[in-house]
């Protein structure tokens, strides 16, 4: 008897839902888009990018998938988008990785392993000692092979996931976006772009336009002039 509790395992696989965030448009024009990042924290597996087309204005969901005999998993990221129509949910990643830390049963397994790392290790010091770089490093390569294959427990199973376990165990956002600095009589003095097509009339105060469109007829000449004018800015 070892002491050790375990809960009953009824099925291999394992759903694990970490829930659901929403995440509204900051600035709500083309900067939300263009001069925003936004990256996902998934434990066990790391940082992932995502594109503001998936997360703006939207519902992200992380549900993780276990496989409980071995260990590993998929982990699966939804994402409901809201914006300008009905809400339309679409599995935009999938993640793979593994959760499990291998254990050795017995002394053996570990006496194995740490063996053939010592035995190389003084291999490359006698080299060393007596000059021989080539047979160094050829100890040096013994060394990290015997390390793979010296005792049952898998090195970089047991390192990811263990580290795993120290990581943060819950998925998180970190979103990165662009601040603008203006003096306080920006505003006033060179005014705010709009990016909207309305016309001159509804317009006050300094106006320039990108591409403006003439809809009354006159000369050519007198035509490039007002286009001129309009871009380089007029007082409404």
């Amino acid at each position: 008897m070892t002491g050790i509790l375990a809960r009953l395992i009824t099925d291999d696989i394992i759903e694990f839902d970490c829930g659901t965030i929403h995440i509204d448009e900051y600035y709500t024009n083309f900067i939300d888009y263009k001069g925003t990042r936004c990256r996902l924290y998934l434990p066990f597996h790391g940082m992932v990018e995502i594109k503001p087309e998936y997360w703006q204005s939207a519902d992200l969901q992380v549900k993780y998938l276990f496989n409980v005999i071995d260990g590993s998993f998929i982990v699966q990221v939804y994402s409901t988008v809201n914006r300008h129509q009905k809400p339309f949910k679409s599995l935009i990643g999938q993640y793979t990785g593994c959760a499990c830390v291998h254990v050795p049963m017995t002394g053996a397994e570990y006496a194995s392993m740490f063996s053939g790392m010592i035995s190389g290790a003084g291999g490359m010091a006698a080299a060393l000692g007596s000059g021989n770089v080539a047979g160094a490093a050829t100890s040096a390569l013994n060394t990290v092979g015997s390390m793979g294959a010296g005792g049952n427990v898998q090195m970089s199973n047991a390192y990811n996931a263990s580290a795993g376990f120290y990581g943060h165990p819950c998925p998180y956002i970190i979103i990165e976006r662009q601040v603008s600095h203006f003096s306080a009589r920006y505003n006033k003095e060179k005014g705010m772009p709009l990016n909207k097509s309305m016309k001159i009339s509804a317009c006050s105060g300094l106006t320039i336009c990108d591409d403006p469109i003439l809809n009354f007829g006159t000369t050519e000449e007198i035509g490039k002039e007002i286009i001129n004018a309009l871009k380089e800015g007029i007082i409404v």
